[in-house]
């Protein structure tokens, strides 16, 4: 009988029980975790990854598209200074900034959007009449943070210049000596193992509980069972269901649903070591 045919059978769970047939209960947990891994791992590589080889031209082009050459902001001693007629807005396109984010735009967005206003006259109490992502005003910067508003003040900042030359450099430095995106890819191309084995110690500890229930439907049937070989038992006959829900998460429109399925997977999973029970105490009722 092929690996997978017998997980169809009742009678593979009967042997299981009866001690007639083997398999790894670890091999198992570990096959439902790379499985699970698959499809997250699927977006890191083809989505995340890109993003983030891309991020650093992709931060430096928007930076020298949208910020103006002879915008200088000075903050002495957290008092915000400037060159430019106020208020002054950074306006950006919206399908330029929600690709910076990694995010879709909606056909309802605006074409441009005010991702920064300067009002050194300006206060926070005013912040929803510029409109703006965020609001640079004489000593605080008030911002959006999760649709709530947040004011940061500037009195600890003594001494900060900033122009476009000195935000590119700074771009160019942080990703060049951190080695933000050597580091951002080696955490994307690990993510399928450490992702694995976090499924896998989250399923060691979900089959704790799920050993539990078998080790009293065993005692209800009037199957003796140590809990150790219910809590193996319980992966053995957890597996089919488990398998058939990862699968259905790839399925598009199914795959929403079938996340809503834990409280079944248990059902079955008890179904089928009940029926395993029952046909090991026709085939085998010595072991009962």
């Amino acid at each position: 009988m092929s690996f997978v045919k017998k997980f169809f059978c009742i009678q593979f769970y009967a042997d299981y029980l009866a001690g007639k047939a083997k398999i790894s209960s670890l091999l198992l947990l570990l096959i439902i975790s790379v499985i699970s891994a698959i499809a997250p791992t699927y977006y890191m590589w083809t989505k995340a990854l890109p993003f983030v080889s891309e991020l650093e031209p992709k931060v430096s082009q928007f930076i020298n598209k949208n910020f103006s050459d002879d915008l200088e902001i000075t903050i002495r001693q957290g008092i915000v200074t400037t060159n430019v007629t106020e208020p002054y807005y950074i306006v950006v396109n919206h399908d330029i900034f929600n690709e910076l984010l990694g995010k879709t735009s909606d056909q309802t967005s605006p074409a441009k959007v005010r991702l920064l206003a300067i009002d050194t006259k300006g206060s926070a109490e005013n912040f929803e009449k510029y409109q703006t992502y965020a609001l640079l005003t004489e000593s605080n910067l008030v911002y959006y943070d999760d649709k709530a508003v947040k004011i940061t003040s500037l009195r600890n900042i003594d001494n900060l210049t900033i122009t476009k030359q000195i935000v590119l450099d700074k771009v160019k430095t942080y990703t060049t000596k951190y080695n933000m995106q050597l580091w951002a890819k080696i955490a994307i191309f690990l993510f399928p193992v450490l992702f694995t084995l976090l499924v896998l110690t989250i399923a060691f500890l979900v089959y704790l509980f799920n050993g539990l229930l078998v080790f009293c439907l065993g005692l209800i049937s009037g199957t003796r069972l140590t809990y150790a070989n219910a809590y193996r038992y319980s992966i053995v006959a957890g597996f089919l269901p488990s398998v058939i829900q990862e699968i259905l998460g790839f399925v598009p429109y199914v795959g929403s649903f079938s996340a809503r399925l834990d409280n079944l997977h248990t059902v079955v999973l008890l179904l089928i070591a009940y029926l395993g029970m029952v046909r090991m105490k026709q085939t085998s009722p010595n072991m009962v």
